[in-house]
């Protein structure tokens, strides 16, 4: 009798330790099954299948180092790539990069070159190149982010300051 009881409270314990891992993924930002061995034992993205992952990756702590050397396909995952800050910093300021590049500069910006790798010091020499080449980058580029980030990389690897003074990706 005491061995089926035991079992019960084994399976009470899986049954809590598996509820815990659900509901930390149901408020994660981040709707994926995400990356690592327990993505790939279990990849699709339903709530049983991400607490799978959860729990395989709980268990088998490979993954913290499969994940930073982008061995377990977290090398393609969106949060993971960092030569995609300027892309995502392009996307949610838009409409403030506008802005404040159409007015010659602000904080914004400032941030914006810094996601270009460009030094404080260019600062002044990187908002009056984006001043002047407003209409390129954003009318030109039709609004889309994409089209006027690969615009603002155009013109700093154009300019001889810039292209000193800052490191872009390609």
């Amino acid at each position: 009798m005491q061995r089926c009881f035991i079992s019960i409270s084994f399976l009470k314990f899986l049954f809590l330790l598996m509820l815990a891992f659900s509901i930390s993924t149901l408020y994660a930002e981040d709707k994926s099954a995400g990356c690592g061995l327990g993505s790939l034992a279990a990849p699709k993205q339903s709530l049983i299948s991400t607490t799978t992952a959860n729990v395989v990756d709980y268990f088998l702590p490979s993954k913290y180092s499969a994940t930073t050397t982008g061995t377990s396909g977290c090398a393609q995952h969106s949060l993971v790539i960092k030569n995609k800050m300027d892309l995502h910093y392009t996307e949610v300021n838009y409409e403030n990069l506008k802005q404040e590049i159409a007015m010659g500069g602000g904080v914004y910006t400032q941030v914006f070159g810094r996601t270009l790798g460009c030094n404080d010091d260019a600062y002044a020499v990187f908002s009056n190149e984006m001043q002047k080449n407003y209409q390129h980058i954003f009318i030109q580029s039709n609004d889309n982010s994409k089209k006027a980030l690969d615009s603002v990389k155009y013109i700093i690897k154009g300019n001889p300051v810039l292209s000193k003074k800052c490191n872009i990706e390609a």
